[in-house]
């Protein structure tokens, strides 16, 4: 017996699997679906949606996915149904795109296990120098050329204080796949950072975060603290394939709640506005789905100074979720109305469109993205790549590299002092302040 039913994407043992089609649908099989038991009671604590086969399994995906769980929450699972598998997450479809569709499961539980041996192969102390292990990335990158038919090259890409990263290239597609040091600095196993926390934040990012805000996660292995074969694979993020803020003003941005919130955005954990590390992960400050929903559609309208409109989604979401989200927004500008740029102008109107069109936007924070980290070589790559380009030409006119460092800051500063003057007059229009 099959049953169909909508899931989160997963291949899960004993007859459970998934997988995400080209077009992002997905398609969950449960084989001998009488064995399905619902024990809500017994796992309320746990929140677990099903329990499969006496209670031995349980779908750990889901579990992750409905709230910011923590490695000991995890932990008692595993102990209480020790059969529940610790992979998480969906390979890409292109991956199996050539598999008989009776055959990816097995496929599926083969990449997983290659990647849960890879981890376990290259997992050490942060001491050991990467170079020690590229037999390891070698024999991994060509065992998954034969399972996906492209293909593939594994190389060292950089590493921080919990763990160590490498750019996978399979096919056209670039991922990141992260391993955890057996000795992280500073940060236990029992935080917000390492092999068990940052899965579990993926997992949670993956279906609560707007799109784009992190860098997709694909799969891995949730480790519990004496397990060496934690791993996750992301998507690679470079400034072709970030995302910028829909919200343009950054003193609006600021402003706002976001449902999932990266605490750590140092050392490159960021590119432009995509989030690449899962480590210190929160919760925003909201109540609910729908606070969000309409903090999103009041920002979109302050964003377009659109009165009118801003008045009609009040008439339509009238109530307390409103209330709160109104609240919010006036509280925080009263926080960052602190910020003072007397001591420079606003800009002019042959320089405005950095703060009120996109592309300019997106043009300016690449710009200064790579000023701001020496980075000459990507402030160059960028000029090669948009050489000619009409939002370019206008940004690079009255932002570059030639301009001193003080320069560089007086400018910043007028940016954002009239961000802050055009939200100072929306919010006064639309009574928030």
């Amino acid at each position: 017996m099959k049953v169909f039913l909508k899931s989160p994407n997963i291949y899960y043992p004993d007859g459970i699997s998934t997988q995400s089609t080209k077009d992002g649908k997905k398609n969950c099989i449960f084989e001998n679906a009488g064995m399905l038991s619902n024990t809500a009671d017994s796992l309320a604590a746990f929140n677990i949606p099903f329990v499969h086969k006496a209670d031995r399994i349980t779908n750990l995906e889901k579990y992750a996915a409905g709230d910011l769980r923590t490695p000991s929450q995890v932990e008692t699972i595993l102990k209480q149904y020790p059969q529940t598998g610790r992979f998480m997450g969906s390979i890409p479809f292109n991956w199996t795109k050539d598999v008989k569709k009776e055959e990816i499961p097995e496929r599926t539980n083969q990449i997983f296990d290659l990647f849960a041996n890879f981890a376990r192969s290259v997992t050490c102390a942060r001491n050991n120098h990467h170079s020690n292990y590229k037999k390891q990335m070698d024999e991994c990158a060509l065992n998954l050329e034969k399972l996906t038919g492209e293909r593939t090259k594994m190389e060292y890409l950089g590493e921080g204080t919990i763990g160590r990263t490498y750019k996978l290239s399979v096919g056209e597609e670039n991922f990141v796949v992260k391993t955890f040091f057996t000795n992280p600095v500073g940060l236990g196993y029992y935080t917000r950072h390492g092999k068990g926390a940052e899965i579990l934040s993926a997992v949670y990012a993956k279906y609560n975060a707007p799109k784009g805000y992190f860098a997709d996660f694909y799969f891995g292995k949730f480790a519990k603290k004496d397990d060496f074969d934690g791993f996750m694979v992301t998507k690679f993020i470079d400034y072709d394939t970030a995302k910028t803020s829909y919200v343009k003003n950054m003193m609006l941005d600021k402003m706002t709640e976001h449902p999932v919130v990266c605490g750590n955005l140092v050392n490159n954990n960021s590119v432009l506005d995509t989030v690449v590390d899962y480590g210190e992960i929160t919760k925003g400050g909201l109540a609910n789905n729908r606070q969000y929903k309409i903090q999103r559609l009041i920002v979109s309208a302050l964003l377009s100074e659109d009165v009118e409109r801003f008045n009609n989604i009040c008439k339509q979401y009238e109530g307390s979720d409103l209330d709160n989200v109104l609240n919010g927004l006036s509280k925080s500008f009263s926080l960052v109305s602190l910020c003072c740029y007397d001591d420079v102008t606003s800009l002019g109107e042959d320089e405005i469109k950095i703060v009120t069109s996109d592309k300019h936007n997106r043009m300016f924070k690449m710009i200064f993205s790579a000023l701001l980290d020496n980075n000459n070589q990507l402030y160059e790559d960028i000029v090669k790549k948009n050489h000619g380009k009409t939002e370019f030409e206008y940004v690079i006119r009255i932002f570059n590299k030639n301009m001193t460092a003080e320069e560089r800051e007086i400018f910043a500063r007028r940016v954002r002092k009239t961000e802050l003057e055009k939200l100072s007059g929306m919010l006064s229009k639309t009574g928030i302040i």
